[in-house]
């Protein structure tokens, strides 16, 4: 008898503590922009800089090293998101994302979409 009371109430408290998922949710509060990088190694990689009002957002570590370097994304293996209609910008705070993108990983790109989308709150 005294298992299975030990038992339910580790259950109560998983579920009320959400099980250690730290992940927003479409009803929490969206992430602050800024200098951010989670991932790596066996993990896939994210990353995301602020500059010049802009919010540059990466897949792969190399790319990141590059900006660094030179505050500037490849026009040629990124994708402006600038919100449509009178939006003037489509990300947090109506800043523009740019995103990093191959044309031989739609994956990745799908991956760093849904991950920015899913820090900010943001329908894309």
């Amino acid at each position: 008898m005294h298992r299975s009371a030990i038992l339910g109430l580790a259950a109560v408290l998983a579920l009320t503590t959400g099980c250690g998922d730290s992940r927003p949710t479409a009803n929490s509060t969206p992430a602050t922009p800024g200098s951010y990088q989670n991932g790596g190694g066996l993990s896939p990689f994210y990353a995301e800089e602020v500059h010049d009002g802009r919010l540059h957002v990466f897949g792969s570590k190399k790319t990141l090293e590059e900006f660094h370097k030179t505050k500037e994304m490849n026009p040629l293996a990124s994708k402006r998101l600038i919100g449509k209609g009178p939006v003037v910008g489509a990300g947090p705070q109506r800043m523009t994302i740019i995103v990093e993108t191959t044309k031989d990983e739609p994956a990745k790109d799908k991956r760093i979409l849904r991950t920015v989308a899913e820090r900010y709150n943001l329908t894309l």
